[in-house]
């Protein structure tokens, strides 16, 4: 269909291949009928869940967010129903996941203690990564053996980190119906639902995790929070270390609560120097006792992917617009326009800024400065699904006053997910 038609072709490579990128998604094929149906009897669902769970939330908050992840994880295994390659497979290939195999050539000791010896021969993303990933497949290989079920653990554990972006929006929005919202947004955010269950789907699980340890410190002031914090750090670290680019927005979160005089001055310094010092220490604990060294393992990584880079002559100019037109694009359209709308509104402010209005400040910097550096080259659909995930409390904050936008926000994602998922080539294993 594409090579009959010029304009197509000239349109799908603007939105999933850009010219001279060096890199590119291909096409598969126009969706089936079965597309249509599955979109439909989720979108169902879906509207559903938020409403009811929007209802009861205020009186039965746990089991409203219980039964939202159980009813999330299926609507989520219905819509990765219609991907051309099953969980399990997706898993089990070299390509598309090496860490799978390693994790079960080598034992947690074994990995971290040689991994500087070893890395130059493992497969391709095991080599591009710190060892965090394989470190997490060691755990779920304590579970169950089976691909499949490893799949469908991580599509679990990808959903719980609704719960979180659920705790993020209700915080800093001050409104439970934003915080349903956005967890619906999150379990039903494009890129992440393209992606189930490669390991870029658990990297927003780890980020949150720090930035709610950090929120709840700022609330109650104990300091053992902030430790925790520290040591979910050095673990994101372990698992990918891009998301520390994330760390304005949490430096913000604290400056608000300053400028608002909810903490003092010293709790602000407690909150940004502890964890630091935390994943200090972690570090050296690693280097004297297991012979890991984080630092030497992260500029390894960064070489890496300047060398891949140039190998595959991907261009700084040409990515530097596209990386940011991805992220947002599979964001979900609908989510990103009311990111941008709210971006656009911020000057407007008249009562201040509340935590979801400096999340869209700090955001948006962020993005900027990801753009700028070029550390990515293509391929942001899938490595800035983290960013993605906090766009998502963005957008909730502003239609969850809105019940008709909300849903038709939400329905529109999922069509965005159910038509694409089988008709673009986003994870490949021939």
């Amino acid at each position: 269909m594409l090579e009959s038609s010029p304009a197509l072709h000239r349109v799908y490579a603007f939105l999933f291949s850009p010219e001279g990128g060096g890199w590119g998604y291909p096409f598969l094929g126009l969706p089936g009928i079965d597309a249509f149906l599955v979109s439909a009897g989720v979108i169902a669902v879906a509207i559903a869940m938020v409403h009811v769970a929007v209802r009861y939330i205020s009186t039965r908050e746990t089991l409203a967010l219980v039964v939202l992840i159980v009813v999330a994880c299926g609507a989520q295994l219905a819509l990765r129903s219609l991907a051309p390659h099953s969980l399990g497979a997706v898993v089990e290939h070299r390509g598309a996941n090496g860490f799978l195999e390693v994790a079960r050539a080598y034992s947690p000791a074994q990995l971290l203690s040689a991994f500087h010896e070893i890395a130059a021969t493992l497969p391709m993303h095991a080599r591009a990564n710190l060892p965090g990933k394989t470190l997490l497949f060691h755990a779920l290989l304590g579970v169950a053996s089976s691909t499949q079920v490893l799949g469908v653990l991580i599509v679990l554990l990808s959903t719980c980190g609704g719960a979180l972006v659920y705790f993020l929006a209700r915080e800093w929005s001050g409104s439970r119906a934003v915080a349903v919202y956005a967890f619906a947004f999150y379990v039903f955010m494009p890129a992440r639902s393209y992606f189930m269950p490669v390991m870029n789907v658990m990297t927003p699980v780890f980020l949150l995790v720090p930035l709610c340890l950090l929120e709840v410190y700022l609330r109650t002031r104990r300091t053992w929070l902030l430790a925790a914090a520290g040591a979910a750090s050095y673990w994101l670290i372990l698992f990918e270390p891009l998301p520390l680019i994330a760390a304005p927005i949490a430096l913000a979160q604290v400056v608000r609560r300053v400028r608002a005089r909810h903490i003092a001055k010293t709790d602000a310094v407690r909150a940004l120097l502890y964890p630091v010092l935390i994943v200090a220490a972690i570090h050296l604990a690693m280097r004297l006792l297991v012979g890991f060294d984080t630092v030497a393992a992260f500029l390894t990584a960064w070489e890496d992917a300047r060398r891949f880079n140039a190998a595959n002559e991907r261009p700084y100019g040409l990515w530097a617009f596209h990386n940011v037109k991805d992220a947002l694009l599979h964001a979900g359209v609908g989510q990103a326009a009311l990111f941008l709308i709210g971006l656009a509104l911020l000057p407007r402010r008249r009562s201040g800024f509340d935590g979801v209005a400096w999340l869209i400040a700090t955001l948006a910097f962020v993005f900027v400065m990801l753009a700028v550096l070029g550390i990515n080259r293509g391929e942001t659909v899938r490595l800035w699904i983290f960013l993605g995930v906090l766009l998502q409390i963005a957008a909730a904050s502003i239609c969850a006053s809105r019940p008709r936008l909300g849903d038709a926000v939400l329905a529109l994602a999922v069509v965005q997910v159910g038509l694409l998922l089988p008709a673009v080539g986003w994870v490949m294993l021939d």
